[in-house]
Formats: C-alpha cells, sequence, structure tokens
C-alpha cells in the first residue's frame, strides 16, 4: 500500500510541477509581449522625435512583428511539449488507479481472512420464528486444563471418535434465534457447517456443546457462541482437537 500512495503522490506531483511550468511560460510570454509593446512605444516616440522616415518605420514594425511571431511560435511548441507530458503523466496516475483498484479486489479475501486472526464475529443464519425469551444463565467461558478423553467410552458409557482438529472461532448476540430455532445459549452453543444440527461434540479443553447454528464459515472451523463482542475479540482465533459423541 506504501509503494501504490508513493506512486499516486508522485504523478500528483508531476502533474502539479507541470502545471507550474506551464503558468511560468505564460507569465514569460506575457512579460515578453508587453516589452514588445514597450518597444513599439519607444519606436513611436522616436519617429515622433528624430523625423524617422515612414520606410524605417515600417522596418522597426515588421521586425517586431515578425520577432513577436516567432517567440509566440516557440511558446506554443513549448506549451505543446508541456501539453504531451501532461497527457503521458494522467494515463500513469489513471493506469496506477486502475491497477491499485484491481490489487484491492483481489487481496479483499485475504484481507478478510487475515482480520479473523485477531477476531472472528459470524452472523448465524435466522431460520425460525421468535420462540419466548427463556433467561439463561451466561458463566464464562475459561480454558481449562487439557484432560484425556478415550476415544472408545465415557465415563457414562458413551462412545467418543476423535473427529481432528478444528478451527475455533467465537460469535457475538445477534437478537437471532440459532438454525435450529432455539436462542443461543453460552457455554451450550455452537456453530458448524459440516456437523448435522444437534450433534453432541467435545472441544479439548473447553468442554461439551451441541451443534444448534450455522455460520459463514467453510471446512473444519467452530463458530462458539460467547454473546459479548469484546469476549469474542478476545478469544480470536484457536485451535482443538473435537470428538463426538456416538
Amino acid at each position: 500500500m506504501e509503494r501504490k500512495t508513493f506512486m499516486r503522490n508522485l504523478g500528483d506531483v508531476l502533474l502539479c510541477i507541470s502545471i507550474v511550468m506551464l503558468c511560468i511560460l505564460c507569465v514569460v510570454m506575457e512579460y515578453r509581449v508587453r516589452g514588445l509593446e514597450k518597444r513599439l512605444s519607444d519606436a513611436e516616440i522616436n519617429i515622433a522625435a528624430v523625423g524617422n522616415t515612414n520606410e524605417e518605420i515600417k522596418t522597426t514594425v515588421d521586425e517586431i512583428a515578425s520577432n513577436t511571431d516567432a517567440q509566440f511560435e516557440s511558446i506554443n511548441q513549448k506549451l505543446d511539449e508541456y501539453q504531451g507530458d501532461i497527457d503521458e503523466l494522467s494515463n500513469t496516475v489513471e493506469k496506477l488507479t486502475t491497477e491499485e483498484v484491481t490489487e484491492e479486489e483481489t487481496t479483499e479475501e485475504q484481507t478478510t481472512e487475515e482480520s479473523k486472526d485477531s477476531a472472528v464475529v459470524s452472523a448465524p443464519k435466522q431460520t425460525a420464528s421468535k420462540p419466548a425469551l427463556v433467561e439463561e444463565p451466561e458463566p464464562e467461558i475459561e480454558e481449562v486444563a487439557e484432560v484425556e478423553v478415550a476415544e472408545e467410552e465415557n465415563s457414562d458409557g458413551s462412545g467418543m471418535r476423535l473427529l481432528g482438529t478444528y478451527q475455533l472461532t467465537a460469535y457475538e448476540e445477534t437478537g437471532n434465534c440459532c438454525a435450529n430455532g432455539n436462542y443461543p445459549s453460552r457455554g451450550y452453543t455452537v456453530a458448524c457447517n459440516s456437523l448435522a444440527l444437534g450433534t453432541r461434540i467435545y472441544i479439548e479443553g473447553y468442554g461439551d456443546y451441541v451443534v444448534e447454528d450455522r455460520g459463514g464459515m467453510a471446512g473444519n472451523v467452530i463458530d462458539i457462541y460467547l454473546g459479548d463482542y469484546n469476549d469474542c475479540i478476545q478469544f480470536g482465533r484457536r485451535s482443538a482437537n473435537v470428538y463426538i459423541y456416538e
């Protein structure tokens, strides 16, 4: 971005320099015209004073006119040259602007993905009418020490199978229902597109959750409902092993 800003500023500076040079040429041209006018005036005064002949007057006037035409032609040539430079600079600036827009469009997805490293706040889809609101306690989610989980059998006799390592993100309260029609509950609700609604899972280091919602993520990503925006920012993006209850 600094290189593109530098190139854009350079184009603006070059345009300003060209405009200033054109102004200087105009001032010089005006100064020379005034000088020629003064010479004409002086010639007329001299003619009146010394009584020069009409032929001398005509010669002087023709010389001045010739010099004036030559100077105007030279100035016009320089103006044409600077106009060409200005057009070239304008094309360069336009090209740089077009390239910058193209680069911004191509890097938009990368920027969106990188922003998730600091905080990922997903909006769940609204799929059902709003039921009666039930107040539920909001215990804070704290990272607990990693515990060993047997793949074959849990303490209550239910078996668990390792799904793999998932990326963990967090989303805030939106006021909408989950994809299954329930309102999200902190410490219970997660959103995942790769698991069926109602699937009970165990996130290593975080505890048991139920898939109740969908989101905009793809692949092995689980979005944990935290409710509070600041908690989501602090949670950021993490990873953990995920098990499914069978």
